[in-house]
Formats: C-alpha cells, structure tokens, sequence
C-alpha cells in the first residue's frame, strides 16, 4: 500500500478457470506494470500446477483457491472479504473464457 493517503492504482481480480488461457492473459496485465496495483488471482481447487507460472509471471500476486461455484463472480466476493474496495482507485476484474 502506498505511503500517506494515497492509493493503490488498480486492483485487480483474475478468476483463471480455463489455465491455457493464462499466457495472453499475463501479457495483457503488464500494461499496467507503471502503477501501483494489488493483483489476486482466484484458481479452482483443481488448477493448483498453473501458480508457480502465476508466480513467475507476477512474483506478487495474491493466490486464492476456491470452489468452482458461483460462476465468476463467487471468486471475486472471495477476493472482496480480503480488501478495503477503498484503498483503490480502480477494480479490473477479469476471467478467462475459451473462444468455441
């Protein structure tokens, strides 16, 4: 968190159910490597093997595993009992999905 007042840029939110999608996905959040931001990243109990990739990718990165339920928005109230919303700027939340 930053000194004084201010506030963390961005948080944001990654629920990672389809792991191949990881890779682009990763690429995509480096745009926001010039500010300060908070990323957490929700992963099924299945998904367990993509974290040390997630940890590469951003050594920072807070890792939550929940239950598959609650579609994408269950992960991302998981991630809201763990932050003051206040603290933020900005709320990115983000999901994979698989093009059919």
């Amino acid at each position: 968190m930053p000194q004084g007042n201010a506030k963390t840029t961005f948080l944001i939110h990654v629920h990672v159910f389809y792991s191949e999608t990881w890779a682009a996905l990763s690429k995509l959040l480096k745009v926001t490597d010039n500010h300060t931001r908070e990323i957490w990243v929700t992963l099924g109990e299945d998904k367990a093997f993509i974290e040390p990739e997630i940890k590469q990718d951003f050594p920072d990165a807070r890792i939550l595993h929940v239950k598959n339920r609650g579609y994408d928005i269950g992960p991302f109230i998981e991630v809201l009992k763990q932050v003051d919303v206040c603290n933020y700027q900005y709320c990115i939340k983000l999901h994979t999905k698989r093009d059919v």
